[in-house]
């Protein structure tokens, strides 16, 4: 967002750029919601240059330990620590995550969990579990900005910040919410939707759209397709389930995205394959390697070091599929090695990416 439209005193819009293209247009609305997180106190000083603060960023971290210090089925949660934090211990993808921090932090396009943060949670995971976890063993980390509500009165520290949201509407009917948390997204969107028909005096039908709307790919989504697509496919287990859950009944349109050799594993001991890249192409707008290995799939997550290893392989896939000459597949390269350095504060892996498009 450039900036915001107004007409007769009122926000209609905003002047957007295409980051991608450099292109600026403007959109226009009946109504306005600001609901950009961390950057939502900076949309609204468009507004009103004079605007007071209404959130306070607090960065939370996550470490990823091998599947060994956590169970399958069981995840514990250390309700209070001895400074009144909350840590959790979760199974996750075959992994074990641990977090999280919570503290004020200045935004940042790229927080990272600092050393001071992961040794945090390692201390307290030692002292709970009576074992000694090594900080070599942890295999990524990272980090994110909350947008929480801004207190009035100063706080001991984040952590005692409510995870409420909060709606406020300007003089000039932008709407803004910030605050909040997952597990509350869904009333999140639903009372602020309800203040934008209230401002924009809209008109909608009976009841709600989306409350019933199932996620892409579950509307035939079934308990067993896993094992179908093994069998029916002749796919690994492990890649038949992957594939299962993370697309549903839109599995077969990801196998079949191009030809059969692109059901490779992308990094061996994973469950991601080749055609995921090209899926996340075709069918869900990645531009760039960050968007593959961090946002249509998890591995940057999981492991640091594979997620290195397969970024070469990325590249090259990526290249071929939207015709990128050798410069722009090493800057791709650059993008997502300084992407995976957010994620792990151990000296990162050098790799190379092929020199063929």
């Amino acid at each position: 967002v450039e900036s915001l439209l107004k007409e007769n005193g009122k926000v209609v819009g905003a002047m957007v750029r295409d980051k991608e293209t450099n292109q600026v247009w403007p959109v226009l609305a009946k109504v306005v919601i600001n609901a950009t997180g961390i950057f939502a106190d900076a949309v609204r000083k468009m507004d009103d240059e004079n605007a007071t603060n209404i959130m306070t960023p607090s960065q939370g971290s996550h470490v990823l330990l091998p599947e060994k210090y956590c169970s399958k089925e069981d995840g514990l949660i250390i309700p209070k620590t001895k400074d009144g934090r909350v840590l959790f211990l979760l199974p996750w993808l075959g992994k074990a995550l641990a977090g999280t921090t919570d503290h004020p932090e200045k935004i940042t396009a790229l927080p990272r969990a600092s050393d001071e943060e992961v040794e945090y949670i390692l201390e307290h995971l030692r002292h709970y579990l009576g074992v000694p976890i090594s900080r070599p063993e942890v295999i990524a980390t990272w980090s994110g900005l909350r947008p929480l509500v801004k207190p009035k009165e100063a706080p001991t520290n984040t952590a005692s910040i409510s995870r409420d949201h909060l709606i406020d509407v300007s003089l000039s009917k932008l709407v803004t919410i910030v605050g909040g948390k997952w597990t509350t997204y869904r009333k999140m969107g639903e009372d602020v939707i309800d203040v934008a028909i209230s401002v924009g005096k809209l008109s909608p039908l009976n009841g709600s759209l989306t409350k019933d709307l199932k996620l892409l790919g579950g509307r035939h989504y079934k308990s067993n397709l896993a094992h179908e697509v093994a069998a029916f496919e002749k796919l690994p287990f492990d890649i038949a389930l992957h594939l299962a859950k993370s697309y549903g009944d839109r599995v077969d349109a990801v196998i079949d995205v191009d030809n059969k050799s692109k059901r490779e594993r992308l990094i061996d001991g994973f469950p991601y394959i080749e055609a995921e890249v090209i899926y996340g192409i075709t069918h869900e707008h990645a531009l760039h390697s960050t968007d593959v290995i961090g946002r249509r799939m998890r591995l940057a997550f999981l492991d640091n070091r594979a997620a290195r290893l397969a970024l070469p392989k990325v590249v090259s896939l990526m290249a071929k599929q939207l015709k990128w000459d050798k410069n722009r597949m090493h800057e791709e390269m650059d993008l997502g090695t300084q992407f995976l350095d957010t994620m792990m504060t151990k000296p990162p892996i050098t790799t190379k990416p092929s020199s063929e498009p």
